[in-house]
């Protein structure tokens, strides 16, 4: 059950980040998704915290940046 809540949290933030276009929501879908990946794989859901916090805070760190130059350039 837990997988799937991570799942639509995940898909909830890629639809908002379809109305903001910031690539911040799209980050921290990635985080939930990671985290639905480990939940089903047996994980606790405190770990599946953490998942979710450190890949989240890992993907705006390095991805983003590099995504929202690409954007920019004309």
């Amino acid at each position: 059950m837990i997988p799937l809540l991570w799942l639509g949290a995940s898909l909830l933030l890629v639809l908002g980040e379809l109305a903001v276009g910031d690539l911040a929501l799209l980050m921290l879908g990635g985080g939930a998704l990671a985290a639905s990946g480990a939940s089903q794989l047996g994980a606790p859901l405190w770990l599946s915290v953490v998942i979710f916090a450190v890949v989240s805070a890992a993907l705006v760190l390095t991805v983003r940046p590099v995504l929202r130059k690409k954007m920019a350039k004309p």
